[in-house]
C-alpha cells in the first residue's frame, strides 16, 4: 500500500486510480492512498513535491487483526486528495527518522508503521469498526459501584489501579 502525501507547493492534478478520478488542485498536506494492487496515474501541471510511505498489506493485516477485523474482513479503498493531520504528521517522524539514520531503531520505525496502518485502516477500511469491536463498556452494576466509591472517597487522591480494583478488573481493562 502506498500513501502519497504532497507537500510542495499547490498543483493542478489529474489523477485516475481503480475507477476513480480526480482533477483539481492538490496542496500541502492532502493524500492518496493506492492500495496494494492498485494502478494510480496522475498528471501535474508543474513539478510536484511528495512524501511517499509505503506499507507492507502483511503489516496492515496484523494491524487489522490486533483491532479485532481480521484479516479476511479488511479491503482498502483508494482514496484521492483527502486529508488526515494524523497521518501526515507520523508519515514526517518516519521521514525525519530515515533522516537521522535510524537512530531510534526498529521497534521505533515499526511502532509508528503500525500506528499509521491503523489510522488508515480506521479511514479506509470497507467495514465499520464500531460494529466489530468488542463492548467494551462496564456493566452498569459495575459502573455504580465504581462511582459510590469515587463519592464516599472524593477527599483523597484515587489512583486507577484502585478504582480498577474496585471495578474487579486489571487496570489495562478498567481503562
Amino acid at each position: 500500500h502506498i500513501i502519497d502525501i504532497h507537500v510542495g507547493e499547490p498543483v493542478r492534478i489529474n489523477v485516475r486510480m481503480d475507477g476513480y478520478a480526480h482533477r483539481g488542485l492538490q496542496s500541502t498536506g492532502d493524500l492518496s492512498v493506492v492500495p496494494a494492487g492498485v494502478t494510480a496515474r496522475w498528471e501535474m501541471g508543474a513539478a510536484a513535491d511528495a512524501l511517499l510511505v509505503r506499507l507492507a498489506p502483511s503489516l496492515v493485516e496484523e494491524v487489522a487483526e490486533g483491532m479485532g477485523l481480521g484479516r479476511s474482513r479488511i479491503t482498502l479503498v483508494p482514496a484521492l486528495v483527502v486529508r488526515d493531520p494524523h497521518i501526515v504528521h507520523l508519515s514526517h517522524v518516519l521521514k525525519a527518522e530515515r533522516e537521522s539514520g535510524y537512530a531510534s531503531g526498529r521497534v521505533f520505525i515499526e511502532s509508528i508503521a503500525s500506528a499509521v496502518a491503523a489510522r488508515l485502516l480506521c479511514r479506509q477500511a470497507n467495514t465499520s469498526l464500531q460494529s466489530t469491536m468488542p463492548n467494551r463498556e462496564l456493566p452498569l452494576w459495575r459502573l455504580r459501584t465504581v462511582r459510590e466509591y469515587i463519592d464516599a472517597h472524593l477527599d483523597q487522591d484515587l489512583a486507577l489501579t484502585e478504582l480498577a480494583r474496585v471495578a474487579g478488573f486489571s487496570v489495562s481493562h478498567f481503562k
